[in-house]
């Protein structure tokens, strides 16, 4: 077959991203003709989407060698060399991609993160020089950004580490998404000695039999900065999401503790009940979990209910042993200093507040508009509803602008206290999910009435009727906003207790304090004896 009717099949194959075939089809033309610069570049592309950084290359130095201008080829050259700790050349290669073709954009954007990383060395190298201070150095590892917290687990790390510093020298790394997100160093550089954020490369394709979430996160750049960070001595490091815990291993002579912010094998099961969807990335979730969670000195869960599921099931997998740690609950919560009662809105308009790419979220408000309310309408067509949120996907978008005019989606506020201003009262109407909800707590703090599903307020103490309404089917829910959008001496009564309770209960400077006092004791009586 001719060389090119080879190249082409591989063409098909990289359009559907089936990389094997790409690097079989690419073979063959190269051995038909192993001077065309396009073959060896398919070969390169398809080797770094399967992280065989060595093959991917050679190939690639091949494909330039023939065609020096192809600034694609040098760009993923700079992503292998960086991911073989060649980092110096990776800078220099992915700026020689810009030189070739400066009006790309993601040429543009991987330059200015390729001078990043080799800032990143510099910083890491300075923190390591630095002499010991007479307080316990401890490591946050998070599988994203720390700031801004203006979405839930975001949040929650974000308060995690504040409290934190007031303690301990922190070093924190995280997983980052975009260039953008890089900014986050220098937001949090009061709170920590060294922030240090890895954008994920390629990595190959996921074992059957590891969970996809969990495989989502392995980075060979990160095990390489946290092989150079134990350098460090951390004595405590703590590692939020049991996705990252497959670090832990690197850190065998500090104290771990594990962050937990949902039991995150529950959340994909009940999500799968109601999606109907498949149960098996579930079910090897929760056996990563029951091979990790007893590796862990301490364990943080946010409610009674995720505690009990986590002993019990390492209990009844025989993996609750003398010396594996303890799991004590680290409610979520929220700064009520900053966050300050609203005065009663007469508007009968409702809000929904949370992350907009978020399934149980998206699954919640798809539900309350399809299913309750048409139902709240029958009885008050005036009522209106507001989606607030980051990140609202496309079909949560086109569902509530096909819908009625009554309901808007409200993308990424800026303040969301300003937007909840002008709402009278907050739904939950959740189906699925785990741990608890910052969204009901916040709700709470801002003295907004509540109706949740018994779901929704799940793991929180709070009470029906004396903190919020709780109801479970579309008739019971649709009843309960009804009845608080017309009833102001009730909302008035909710409003008050609720935000008596966030003070009293869910402060998150409360919250960590207390949670750092457990930790210093298990780490003096681990260190000590």
């Amino acid at each position: 077959m001719d060389a090119w009717n080879y190249n082409a099949q591989a063409t098909e194959h990289r359009s559907a991203e089936r990389w094997e075939q790409v690097i079989i089809y690419a073979q063959r033309a190269i051995e038909v003709d192993p001077m065309v610069s396009w073959f060896h570049f398919h070969q390169g592309e398809a080797y770094v989407k399967l992280a065989q950084w060595e093959l991917g290359a050679a190939a690639l130095e091949r494909a330039i060698d023939l065609e020096p201008s192809f600034a694609w080829a040098h760009y993923f050259l700079a992503v292998t060399q960086f991911a073989l700790g060649q980092d110096v050349e990776a800078v220099e290669r992915s700026q020689i991609a810009l030189e070739l073709a400066p009006s790309e954009q993601y040429l543009q954007s991987y330059a200015a993160y390729a001078s990043h990383l080799a800032v990143q060395d510099q910083f890491i190298n300075q923190f390591l020089a630095k002499p010991r201070t007479n307080r316990l150095r401890l490591l946050q590892l998070t599988p994203y950004q720390t700031y801004p917290p203006k979405q839930g687990g975001i949040t929650r790390m974000f308060h995690e580490m504040r409290s934190l510093s007031k303690h301990f020298e922190v070093v924190v790394v995280s997983f980052l998404f975009t260039e953008s997100d890089l900014a986050m160093e220098k937001a949090i550089a009061p709170y920590c000695e060294l922030s240090l954020g890895v954008m994920p490369e390629s990595v190959e394709i996921c074992p059957e039999n590891v969970p996809a979430t969990v495989h989502q996160y392995k980075s060979r750049r990160m095990s390489q900065i946290l092989q150079r960070l134990v350098l460090a001595d951390f004595d405590i490091v703590v590692i939020d999401f049991i996705y990252m815990a497959q670090y832990r291993s690197i850190f065998e002579k500090s104290f771990t503790v594990l962050a937990e912010h949902n039991i995150e094998s529950e959340l994909l099961r009940r999500c799968a009940e109601v999606n109907q969807g498949s149960m098996q990335e579930a079910l090897l979730l929760a056996k990563y979990e029951k091979k990790h969670w007893n590796q862990f000195d301490l364990r943080f869960v946010v409610s009674a209910q995720d505690q009990r599921i986590l002993d019990r099931t390492l209990r009844d997998s025989g993996n609750e042993q003398s010396g594996n740690g303890r799991t004590i609950v680290v409610s979520n919560g929220i700064d009520t200093r900053s966050v300050q009662p609203l005065p009663d809105h007469s508007i009968n308009r409702i809000i929904f507040i949370g992350t907009l790419n978020y399934f149980p979220n998206i699954d919640g408000v798809t539900y309350f508009i399809q299913q309750i309310l048409p139902l709240i309408w029958q009885v008050d067509p005036l009522v209106e509803f507001w989606v607030a949120g980051a990140n609202p996907v496309a079909e949560l978008v086109n569902l509530v602008d096909s819908h009625d005019r009554r309901v808007r989606v409200i993308a990424n506020p800026e303040d969301m206290t300003d937007v909840a201003r002008q709402c009278c009262m907050s739904i939950v109407p959740l189906r699925a999910g785990s741990g608890t909800r910052i969204k009901i707590i916040h709700a709470m703090a801002m003295g907004l009435p509540i109706v949740s599903t018994s779901l929704g307020c799940e793991g929180l103490e709070i009470s029906h009727n004396e903190h919020l309404l709780i109801a479970d089917t579309p008739e019971e829910f649709a009843q309960a906003t009804l009845l608080l959008l017309q009833d102001k001496v009730l909302r008035d009564r909710l409003r008050q207790s609720a935000r008596e309770r966030s003070e009293e209960r869910y402060d998150w400077d409360c919250i960590f304090e207390e949670a750092i006092g457990e930790l210093m004791n298990d780490f003096e009586k681990k260190t000590i004896g």
